[in-house]
């Protein structure tokens, strides 16, 4: 509630009043509508406001989300690069106290464990060429496939990872050959 002057007498009046009190003129609701009118339009005004926002923020929340998913793909295939150099490692240490890379057969795993399968590496190192129990996963948690010298050229090796899609032969491979 509150005052307002009447139209007749410019005395103080309630808004609330049917007429003033003072010369008994009808008092115009029209006051009450003029509230009631911009408030509905504040509201409205609030709304489209809202609507704006939105409209901005939501390509680019999603433009943010997208660069997000982007950094964790990168960041996924240079880890897996990561880990394909140093299986490289291991196998290099292999050659050196063995004189050969295991062959396809044998595997990744003789790097962990001596090889009971193909040629007998005659100084293998009893503590193995990588720490821990089995052979790693790339980030996608596949296993990495092993090309040996029978398979990849009889003095090299191929270690690859199938990527995202764990397809092998698809361009998100990643290959020891095309590490740098």
């Amino acid at each position: 509630m509150s005052l307002i002057n009447c139209k007749e007498c410019e005395k103080e009046v309630s808004s609330e009043a049917k007429s003033c009190p003072h010369c008994g003129n009808p008092i115009s609701p029209s006051s009450s509508v003029t509230s009631i009118v911009l408030k509905v339009l504040l509201i409205l005004f609030i709304v489209v406001i809202g609507f704006v926002v939105l409209i901005f923020a939501v390509p680019t929340l999603f433009f943010v989300g997208h660069k997000a998913a982007e950094q964790i793909d990168e960041s996924q295939i240079e880890n897996t690069k990561i880990q394909i150099t140093q299986l490289e490692m291991g196998l290099k240490l292999f050659k050196v106290d063995n004189g050969f890379y295991p062959d396809s057969v044998q595997g990744l795993e003789a790097l962990i464990e001596i090889p009971t399968v193909g040629r007998e590496p005659r100084h293998y190192d009893p503590e193995g060429y990588m720490e821990g129990e089995e052979v790693p996963k790339d980030q996608w948690g596949n296993s990495f496939i092993y090309l040996g010298p029978d398979k990849a050229g009889a003095r090299s090796y191929e270690v690859i990872s199938l990527g995202l899609d764990a397809v092998l032969n698809t361009k998100d491979d990643i290959s020891s050959r095309n590490i740098k």
